[in-house]
């Protein structure tokens, strides 16, 4: 590890927050929480003619997030609050549908699972109705439903190297099926967000968190699902998107709406230990 990122670790702290953007507009706006909280990992979601951000929101003061909400009303986000708790941290909510019913696949590692919830009452009440895979550090699995199947995607980090780890997901008996990895020598393919479609053409928004977490976000064409295959073909910058900050790592978008996360760097001398504690909560100790 180099002497700069050393120091980055140990003394540059900050906070994440969310921005939304009509795509007919230019500016973004950024969402407004409850003080000692901010907000990362946002998940546009869109049912009938209503858009929701499902996102992490963390507590300063519980040193862990939960799972909640945002209504787009009149294109403004209105925080509704905690949708999904647990003793543990939680974050990344990957949202989607299935034969009429709503299911969350948020990130749990701190836990060592996948678990997968589903809407009681969408979007505001959830259960957690199975664990997909436990004993595992898998950070931000993301769905893709391709040609007539769901495909989970999860990022694993083994033997000091990381692996995009791809499953089939049968929603019928609540299980998945590893079919391939995709190995990465650096740390730029822990997914950043939903797959997206344009021009007739399928990508994947990757974090590049080669030199630090959220430096960038990768745009990786690809070009076969089933062996999983890609092809990195650029990257997205918080400059690029315009949010005033320092780091972005998710990204989530429809035909109305932009929505990213930034990270606002600054000067914490204790920002080292304040990671360790953090670290030390998120994994229960």
């Amino acid at each position: 590890m180099k002497i700069a990122q050393i120091i980055q670790k140990l003394f540059v702290g900050g906070d994440w927050n969310i921005y939304i953007k009509k795509k007919s507009e230019l500016s973004f706006e950024s969402v407004r929480l409850p003080k000692g909280m901010w907000a990362a990992d946002p998940m546009l979601f869109k049912v009938d003619e209503s858009n929701f951000v499902f996102a992490e929101i963390y507590d300063i003061k519980k040193k862990k997030a939960h799972i909640g909400l945002f209504e787009l009303v009149g294109g403004h986000p209105i925080y509704s609050g905690p949708i999904i708790e647990e003793r543990y941290h939680m974050s990344y909510p990957c949202v989607f549908s299935c034969n009429q019913s709503y299911y969350l696949i948020p990130e749990t590692s701190a836990n060592g699972t996948i678990d997968i919830y589903k809407a009681n009452s969408f979007p505001y009440e959830w259960e957690k109705i199975k664990t997909l895979r436990e004993n595992c550090k898998c950070v931000d699995s993301t769905v893709l439903f391709y040609e007539d199947r769901f495909h989970l995607f999860t990022y694993e980090k083994s033997s000091g190297k990381w692996n995009l780890v791809h499953y089939l997901l049968d929603m019928e008996t609540l299980s998945i099926q590893e079919t391939d990895r995709t190995l990465y020598e650096n740390n730029t393919g822990r997914p950043a967000g939903y797959f997206f479609t344009e021009g007739g053409k399928l990508f994947r928004p990757s974090q590049d968190c080669s030199e630090k977490y959220g430096k960038n976000i990768i745009v990786n064409e690809v070009l076969s699902v089933n062996p999983y295959v890609e092809k990195k073909i650029g990257t997205l910058s918080s400059a690029d998107l315009g949010i005033g900050s320092q780091r972005v790592h998710t990204i989530s978008m429809n035909e109305s709406f932009y929505v990213y996360d930034g990270f606002t760097e600054k000067i914490e001398l204790l920002h080292g230990i304040k990671m360790y504690l953090r670290s030390k909560k998120k994994n229960g100790k």
